[in-house]
């Protein structure tokens, strides 16, 4: 009979993998909380993309400025790239 041989980090990956799901750790929740916003940001640009000529700028900037605004700390990027001087 022949023995199967595991690492210790695979060892640890079964064992947590099958603990998780007990704590009531999803894998899915996890990955929609942190892809969700890209999710939306893709989905309203593509939605931009198709409605193309037909409607207006304004209309496109009404349609992705909420997602954009959900999806990105705008405050803080500002004041990572101007610095000190930001008010």
């Amino acid at each position: 009979m022949s023995g199967i041989s595991l690492s210790r980090r695979t060892v640890l990956q079964l064992m947590l993998g099958s603990i998780g799901p007990a704590f009531g750790w999803d894998r899915t929740a996890i990955a929609s909380e942190v892809t969700g916003p890209v999710e939306q940001l893709l989905a309203g640009l593509i939605a931009i993309m198709k409605a193309g000529k037909t409607t207006t700028f304004r209309q496109r900037y009404d349609m992705i400025a909420p997602i954009v605004i959900r999806t990105f700390d705008l405050d803080k990027i500002l004041r990572q790239a101007i610095g000190p001087r930001w008010p």
